[in-house]
Parts: structure tokens; C-alpha cells; sequence
């Protein structure tokens, strides 16, 4: 992976799949240029199945094109095997990625639900409410 990153690659996905036909689980990475290639990576699974429904093919025999792809199992592809994560977050200095798993971020602060207000709007006539902050909201 450190020679991917070498390269100039932005972005490597580790994942595992145990679905296809095989005796036991197989290691996969994907490594992008690109920011914009893996930003499919990351679309819900809704959005992927809609996706394959519009992209592929019907076959003749009426049975899916593809066996072992569904938005069920993109999703499952997002997120490194655990043991991978664990060795990559050892690492010494601990990486920015491992202590803002799964989006939160402690050093952000968080803004409670009463820090906010649902009240008409002072943009024209007709446009209704909004939600606005009630107190300060740092940027960043």
C-alpha cells in the first residue's frame, strides 16, 4: 500500500469478500488517481441498486447479470476488514482517520438540538420557515 501511495494514488480501499465462489474470504484493494472515482464508493444502497437496475443489461434468461453485486454488499465494502483497520491505526502518530471513525470527530464541538430554531423566515413574504442556530456555531 505504501508503494500505491508512492505512485500518486489518492485514495485505497481495502476489502474482503467472502460471497463469490470461493472455499474462504479473498483480500481486495481498489486505488484511484482520482478523488471523483471513489465518490460511488460511499452512494447508499439504495442509489446502487437503482444504479444497476438502469445500467445492465436484462438477460435472456431473466436472471440478474450480475450474482455477487448489490447495494447490500457495496456498503459492506466501504469499511476495511477490522484487522486491517486495527494495524493501520497502531500506527505511531495514530492517523486522523482513526480517531474520527465512522464521521464523528472529537475535536469538533457539537451543537445540541437547543441550540437551534424553527422560525418563519426573514429572506421575502412566502417563503416559510427555517431552521436557524440560536447560539454561535464555530466555523470549521
Amino acid at each position: 500500500i505504501k508503494t500505491l501511495s508512492d505512485l500518486e494514488y489518492k485514495q485505497i480501499k481495502v476489502y474482503e469478500e467472502s460471497r463469490g465462489k470461493f472455499n474462504q474470504p479473498r483480500l481486495y484493494l481498489i486505488a484511484a488517481k482520482y478523488d471523483y472515482f471513489m465518490n460511488n464508493l460511499y452512494r447508499n444502497q439504495a442509489h446502487v441498486n437503482v444504479d444497476h437496475h438502469n445500467e445492465f443489461f436484462p438477460t435472456k434468461s431473466g436472471l440478474p447479470p450480475v450474482n455477487y453485486v448489490d447495494g447490500a454488499t457495496k456498503n459492506l465494502h466501504v469499511r476495511p476488514p477490522k484487522v486491517l483497520e486495527t494495524m493501520f491505526c497502531r500506527r505511531d502518530p495514530k492517523p486522523l482517520s482513526c480517531i474520527t471513525k465512522s464521521g464523528f470527530n472529537p475535536f469538533t464541538p457539537i451543537i445540541y438540538v437547543n441550540g437551534f430554531e424553527v422560525k418563519m423566515s426573514s429572506v421575502g413574504d412566502f417563503v416559510g420557515r427555517g431552521v436557524f442556530a440560536a447560539v454561535d456555531i464555530p466555523k470549521g
